[in-house]
């Protein structure tokens, strides 16, 4: 009974994932990030939410990562580059998803204040 639950389940997932675009994987941007300071510091530290464009050269405070691949491409601490911000935007654009930042659309982004 288990197992015929279990063979349905996955019927039904293979069922409702083909009716989903394939996204591509896109190779991650050739960049070293700059960490200023600790996941920890930036984290607790004080933030605000700015545009995209704005985050750019800013101290990240909040973890960004693209699916796929499904590897952090933004630590809080880091500077936010400009390869980031276009990656994650064509990651999106491509109808993967990002996860770990508050705003999942990546209209805006969470840096430390200044």
């Amino acid at each position: 009974a288990d197992i015929a639950q279990l063979v349905a389940a996955f019927r039904q997932l293979t069922a409702q994932t083909r009716s989903q675009p394939v996204v591509s994987i896109r190779p991650l941007p050739a960049y070293t990030p700059t960490p200023l300071l600790s996941p920890r510091q930036a984290f607790f530290a004080p933030a605000q939410t700015v545009s995209a464009a704005a985050a750019i050269g800013q101290i990240s405070a909040e973890l960004i990562c693209p699916y796929p691949p499904g590897i952090p491409l933004v630590f809080p601490g880091e500077v936010i580059e400009p390869a980031a911000i276009a990656y994650l935007q064509a990651i999106l654009k491509e109808g993967g998803v990002v996860t770990g930042c508050a705003d999942l659309s990546l209209q805006t982004l969470k840096v430390v204040k200044a």
